[in-house]
């Protein structure tokens, strides 16, 4: 199968930049994300400089959105190993464990968060979306 540079004729810098394109517009095109950043990430890592994590973000949350857990994964190890101690990241771990249908360790995750930073109201909203989920999803089975 083709790489996206060759099928498309572009340079890695066109795809970093249409990666930033999509992120700056808010762009929910996972499948693309996923097949842009992917090449990205396993071609060209070494040239992204700090564009390499935010890339690693952005790429992980698609992942998620087309149930590739493996790239997910991947792309969630590299971000802990970067910043261990990152609330950010921490929340990345949470929405990788709602994608698992793993809903008490994501609730457990962002209780932890909140017992770090009780003002941290980003992460007391998802807490409330996923009570609001797991409850939906004990209704309905």
């Amino acid at each position: 199968m083709s790489s996206v540079s060759e099928l498309y004729d572009v340079t890695w810098e066109e795809m970093r930049d249409k990666l930033r394109k999509w992120r700056e517009e808010n762009y929910r095109n996972s499948e693309q994300i996923v097949d842009v950043g992917e090449e990205l990430i396993n071609e060209h890592a070494s040239k992204l400089g700090d564009d390499i994590w935010i890339i690693y973000e952005q790429v992980m949350i698609a992942a998620l959105d087309c149930s590739r857990d493996d790239l997910a994964w991947s792309c969630l190890q590299e971000l802990k190993r970067q910043f261990p101690d990152s609330h950010r990241v921490k929340r990345l771990a949470g929405m990788r464990l709602e994608a698992l249908e793993r809903y008490e360790d994501a609730n457990k995750l962002y209780d932890s968060i909140l017992q770090d930073d009780p003002t941290n109201t980003v992460r007391k909203k998802m807490r409330l979306k996923l009570v609001l989920l797991s409850e939906k999803f004990i209704f309905i089975r």
